[in-house]
């Protein structure tokens, strides 16, 4: 197990020796989405927990909730919240949408997800099981991530996404048909000029039809470095 400083934080998240441990777009997400000072907040697809946590650790939540599938992950992510002292603010909860969403029926205020970008035999699979299921949706659908929210929002309640942008057009769908349409966008550009390498997106149940583009967030300068926008976020601004 290893252990890795969280950007914006004085906290810890924990990998397995060896594995990917978190990348730009979980601190983007975390940067993005709004659990400040709310009553219950949900991290699904919650890996180790980077997002839950950061979350946790810089706004507050009165109570979130990290989901996730496999056990590996739920081992680093409770170790990761006994190490960051956020028993009994922050919990584990292990196993599938559809087993956990009736404990919460209508009583969430904020999700954030980081999904699986590939549908099943899309795009190339890693040699090890748990990066491809958290790579490709072995074990869940970007349906099911809608299902969920559907579910378990409050009237007026938020889910904040991360995609890449050849998935924009089914998340915009499975929104329009569970009732949480898609309110605020920006996509994300490697450097001044590029096709988009992911969007996110807040989702409002049961809100309105407006939509509000947001001017897109560039990854690097020219010269390879962060940008400016993108560090702030790192330290902890919200984007």
């Amino acid at each position: 197990m290893e252990r890795y400083y969280i950007p914006g934080t004085k906290g810890s998240v924990f990998s397995l020796r060896g594995e990917f441990s978190f990348g730009v777009d979980s601190i983007l997400l975390s940067a993005f989405s709004k659990t400040k000072s709310v009553n219950l907040a949900v991290d699904l697809c919650s890996g180790s927990g980077i997002v839950a946590l950061r979350n946790t650790l810089l706004y507050r939540p009165k109570r979130m909730i990290g989901m996730e599938i496999q056990a590996s992950m739920c081992h680093l992510m409770r170790e990761a919240v006994k190490e960051n002292s956020l028993d009994p603010v922050m919990e584990v909860w292990e196993g599938t949408f559809k087993e956990q969403g009736k404990r919460l029926k209508e009583s969430v205020d904020i999700i954030t997800c980081n999904p699986p970008y590939f549908k099943r035999g899309e795009g190339i699979q890693n040699d090890r099981m748990g990066m491809t299921v958290s790579r490709h949706e072995l074990k869940m659908t970007l349906e099911d991530v809608f299902i969920f929210a559907a579910e378990t929002l409050k009237e007026g309640g938020k889910l904040f996404l991360i995609q890449r942008p050849h998935r924009m057009g089914e998340c915009i769908y499975f929104g329009k048909c569970y009732g949480l349409p898609v309110k605020r966008l920006r996509s994300v550009q490697g450097k001044t000029g590029r096709s988009p390498k992911m969007v996110l997106m807040e989702f409002r149940n049961r809100g309105g039809d407006f939509l509000n583009v947001e001017a897109p967030i560039i990854l690097y300068e020219e010269d390879g470095i962060y940008t400016q926008e993108v560090l702030r976020a790192y330290e902890g601004e919200k984007l």
